[in-house]
């Protein structure tokens, strides 16, 4: 559980990050690989009705994450950091 939170917030600081940025980084074509690289997904636990059916979608390489965030299957916003 402690870990789905991690994730969680997580995300959120990485979307806020995106969201501030006018021009975020491209991912890397090389370098060190990390132990998170890979493909990830999960659902966004949410406590009011507005939020309800909120997955996500994104991929790690070399440390670096993008993905998107949907919302009952339609996307809702991109983020990268």
């Amino acid at each position: 559980m402690k870990s789905t939170n991690i994730v969680f917030w997580s995300l959120f600081i990485l979307m806020g990050i995106f969201l501030s940025a006018c021009a975020g980084p491209k991912l890397p074509t090389s370098g060190t690989p990390s132990v998170f690289d890979g493909v990830w997904n999960g659902v966004l636990e949410a406590k009011g009705e507005d939020c309800a059916g909120v997955t996500t979608e994104f991929e790690v390489r070399y440390g670096q994450i993008v993905g998107k965030v949907f919302q009952k299957g339609s996307s809702m916003a991109d983020f990268l950091g």
